[in-house]
């Protein structure tokens, strides 16, 4: 998904640059916003074409594994939010 929207290796770029640029976690927090905003309208638009290909393309198994390593990194990813913006992380 990443790869279609921007240069897996840009996108990498663009974080590290991030980390290296900020200095406190509210900077950190301001340019991963910016950078969502800016690629948002891309990765909402990509979004339902690529899920219906992945539902297309894939077995019921395969299907059942993938919703539920989504639900997991979306746990994970709402986690590791809330540590970089600083907030109280709830266990997961």
């Amino acid at each position: 998904m990443l790869g279609s929207i921007e240069s897996g290796v840009d996108f990498e770029k663009r974080i590290q640059l991030i980390y290296q640029t900020c200095r406190s976690p509210e900077e950190i927090g301001s340019a991963f916003d910016a950078l969502q905003k800016e690629l948002g309208h891309d990765i909402d638009k990509k979004m339902p074409h690529t899920r219906q290909l992945l539902l297309e393309n894939v077995d019921e198994d395969i299907h059942d594994l993938l919703k539920l390593q989504l639900n997991a990194a979306e746990q994970r990813l709402d986690k590791v939010g809330r540590l970089v913006l600083g907030a109280n992380p709830t266990p997961v």
